[in-house]
């Protein structure tokens, strides 16, 4: 038996694996519960999350760990729509990512399927923000070295905007 232990903090997640080897005599796989974690764990066990997922390519320029099999998954998945979950592993089989994505497709993800898509839209557009954040803060330090570009100026206030309203 297998128990994959999710929890945000370092300590929990080490504690609930030794229990759980103690108790259940079952291997610990430990997963940080992060929200790329989640939305890998949600399209690969409801792929047709994919269609209602913004596309939006240019996330893969943000410097956020994991984001490029997002869009990976995202891809192709839009690409063949009538996937499943298992076919969907297969595509990775051979890939380093196969063992995280294999136990992420058997994660308890406590998600009520009423909450997914809801669920699934908040944690994409949180990672969106995080994406924003970034890109405003790299022209906050581009502008102090250098003079914008009037698309970086308009850029810019467009993101202040936004994050003003938020």
């Amino acid at each position: 038996m297998i128990a994959i232990i999710a929890d945000d903090h370092p300590l929990f997640r080490v504690a609930l694996a030794q229990a759980s080897q103690q108790i259940l005599g079952a291997e610990a796989v430990l997963l940080q519960a992060n929200s790329m974690a989640q939305l890998w764990a949600l399209l690969l066990q409801h792929p047709a999350l994919a269609v209602v997922m913004p596309q939006a390519p240019e996330l893969a320029q943000a410097n956020l760990p994991g984001i490029e099999i997002l869009l990976a998954l995202q891809h192709k998945l839009l690409e063949q729509p009538d996937l499943t979950t298992a076919q969907l592993l297969e595509h990775w089989r051979g890939a380093v990512e196969y063992n995280i994505l294999s136990k992420l497709a058997l994660w308890e993800h406590q998600v009520a399927d009423e909450q997914l898509t809801a669920d699934f839209l908040d944690t994409f557009r949180a990672i969106e923000d995080q994406y924003l954040q970034q890109r405003l803060e790299a022209l906050q330090r581009k502008d102090q070295l250098t003079k914008l570009s009037l698309a970086e100026r308009q850029e810019y206030a467009m993101l202040l905007k936004a994050f003003k309203t938020k």
